[in-house]
This record gives structure tokens, C-alpha cells and sequence, in this order.
């Protein structure tokens, strides 16, 4: 995947456009994985920032007091908008695009304009995580996604907490339903 290939590039871009307009938050978040997963084959940082829109689309669109809002459409709209102004920007200045992503909310809708700037902050941290897993260094992973490192350090001892938990009560409860509709 080549960020300065037009037609990969605008391949990318369409697909975030679609899923948002089709309200698909599931392939939104699949986009971003995989974008974080080329980053990391192709040791490139750009597919990183890249992996945040569609990351910040899928958090935006699980929250119900924003797509239920009547401002939706408009906001929707605005999205699309700003989607654009990423795709065509170059690559150096695509980066600071991407981290300022939901400014023109902040006169719009304040709501969604503090839930994305909240994201985007989230989201370096998550891609981050998704880095280390997959082998890259806390330096680099920090390096990589522009993660504060505390908050990552404090997410990835959470997040060990969070997966020794759900091994340990939330499997057992899944598989005994799954075994009860099989039945």
C-alpha cells in the first residue's frame, strides 16, 4: 500500500467514504486494523496516521447521542468534507491534517468536535498498542503513532489487567451460551 500512489491512495479514502455513509462501523474498524497491519509490514508511519480516520469513524459512529442527533446529516456531510481535505492534501502536511481532523466541528458541534479531538488522542494510543503486539518496540510504537507515553504505558498495564479478566470470566460465560444455542 503506497500512500503516494493516487490510485491506491484514492482506493483508501473511497472505502472510508462508503462505510461512513453506510454507517458500517465494523468495516471502519477492520480498515483501521488493516492499515495499522501494512504499517507495520511496511515499517511505513503514514499508514499509521492513515489507520486513525477510520479508527475515529467507527468510535464516532458507535456512539448513539451523536448519529441519532438531528445534526447528523450536516455532521455526516462534514465529515465527508474533511475526509476529502485529507485525501487531496500531500503527504508532508497529511499528517497534521489527520491529527486536526474534527477543528471545523469546534464552531458546528462542540460535542462531536470534543469526542473526535478525544479520539484522535485515543486512538494514537491504541495504534500504538496494536504496534507493540505486533513486535515493534515501546520507543518505536511511541514513535510511530505520536502516543503520549504515559497514557500508553498506563493502557497496555489496563489492557493486560482487561485480557487476564476476560479469560478468566468472559470466555467461560461466552462458550457455555454458544453451547446452549447449539444445543
Amino acid at each position: 500500500m503506497d500512500l503516494n500512489n493516487d490510485k491506491e491512495r484514492s482506493r483508501i479514502f473511497d472505502l472510508m467514504k462508503q462505510h461512513l455513509m453506510r454507517s458500517n462501523f465494523l468495516s471502519l474498524k477492520r480498515l483501521s486494523n488493516d492499515l495499522v497491519e501494512m504499517a507495520v509490514l511496511k515499517n511505513n508511519k503514514n499508514l499509521v496516521y492513515l489507520s486513525y480516520l477510520p479508527y475515529m469513524l467507527y468510535k464516532l459512529l458507535t456512539q448513539p447521542h451523536i448519529v441519532k442527533n438531528r445534526d447528523w446529516p450536516q455532521n455526516r456531510r462534514l465529515l465527508l468534507e474533511a475526509i476529502e481535505t485529507v485525501q487531496h492534501s500531500e503527504l508532508p502536511e497529511y499528517v497534521d491534517r489527520v491529527s486536526r481532523f474534527g477543528e471545523n466541528f469546534q464552531k458546528v458541534d462542540f460535542e462531536v468536535f470534543r469526542y473526535l479531538k478525544n479520539t484522535i488522542e485515543k486512538s494514537k494510543v491504541k495504534q500504538a498498542s496494536k504496534l507493540y503486539e505486533r513486535g515493534f518496540s515501546v520507543k518505536k510504537a511511541i514513535s510511530f503513532t505520536d502516543a503520549d507515553i504515559l497514557e500508553f504505558q498506563h493502557y497496555l498495564h489496563h489492557s493486560k489487567d482487561h485480557d487476564l479478566i476476560m479469560f478468566q470470566e468472559e470466555i467461560p460465560s461466552k462458550l457455555k451460551m454458544i453451547e446452549a444455542v447449539l444445543k
